[in-house]
């Protein structure tokens, strides 16, 4: 059985038998394709892959309206309106396995609509309509944190990275004393190479203030870079920071321990993170 909710806006609608709707097939949870950019082999057989990409995939969602009124087609045409952006969140169905009155939230994905609902009308009435992932891997809804620890102390645990796709992940440590620049250590030993270094004489007072927070993350791409004094982002300080390696993504597994070298010392290191997973597997479907 499908229990899903999709979010747009200040609208949603939670489609399972509980809220008035059947979910027959969802058409796209599983499943990623990738899409190549070739040259011809000259003289030769084939050709050869000059870059690769993964595109955006579609969800087609069909099921029957089992409310005979309009209040559950209404809800529906009022939340998905096409080319507006929503989340969805598909739940495990753990009323029919474990007896749970509440079934608990699974995995989720941004979506744009791409077709608003087709709806028939009879006397329980079938139901249609596409969302686009612009991110084809769903990820999980609960955040997991990796604590990074001072350079040069006792090595921590190997993270275990979950889910089956290298996830984006932001890092993030508050400064004990002012401090001029900062490492951090990405690898299996103490003999970890350098992942991100931070130059803060870059920056306008020419060091990081006591007490700022730093953040690092990805957002559309693009790595960004914020100092954080008193709860308030107070400036953009990307030009600080400088990468020799190709820790963009989190790689999946047991393999990778975090260390930070901060001047002045800091606390609150950590790594934040969502698992990524190429598909979505629903019990009693």
């Amino acid at each position: 059985m499908y229990d899903l909710k999709i979010d747009v806006g200040r609208n949603s609608v939670h489609l399972s038998p509980d809220y008035g709707y059947y979910v027959s097939t969802i058409d796209g949870l599983t499943g990623i394709s990738a899409s190549f950019d070739t040259v011809k082999a000259i003289n030769g057989y084939g050709e050869s892959i000059t870059s690769k990409t993964i595109p955006p995939k579609n969800l087609v969602i069909t099921g029957v309206i089992l409310d005979k009124n309009t209040t559950a087609k209404q809800a529906m045409l009022n939340c998905l309106l096409a080319g507006e952006e929503g989340v969805i969140t598909i739940y495990q169905d753990y009323m029919r396995t474990s007896g749970s009155s509440r079934p608990s939230m699974y995995r989720r994905a941004k979506v744009f609509v791409k077709n608003s609902p087709i709806i028939t009308q009879e006397q329980h009435s079938k139901f249609s309509f596409t969302l686009t992932m612009p991110n084809p891997y769903w990820e999980d809804v609960t955040e997991q944190t990796i604590t990074v620890s001072t350079w040069g102390q006792s090595a921590p645990q190997l993270s275990n990275i979950l889910g089956d796709v290298p996830p984006e992940y932001s890092f993030e440590y508050t400064a004990s004393a002012n401090s001029h620049g900062a490492s951090l250590y990405c690898g299996a030993s103490l003999l970890s190479n350098i992942a991100f270094y931070f130059d803060y004489t870059k920056l306008t007072d020419g060091y990081l203030p006591a007490g700022s927070t730093v953040k690092l993350w990805r957002e559309n791409g693009r790595l960004r870079l914020t100092r954080t004094d008193n709860n308030v982002i107070n400036q953009n300080i990307i030009e600080a920071a400088y990468t020799n390696s190709s820790l963009w993504y989190l790689p999946v597994g047991n393999g990778n321990r975090y260390w930070l070298n901060a001047e002045g010392g800091f606390t609150n290191a950590k790594i934040k993170y969502r698992p990524l997973y190429s598909g979505v597997l629903v019990d009693g479907v």
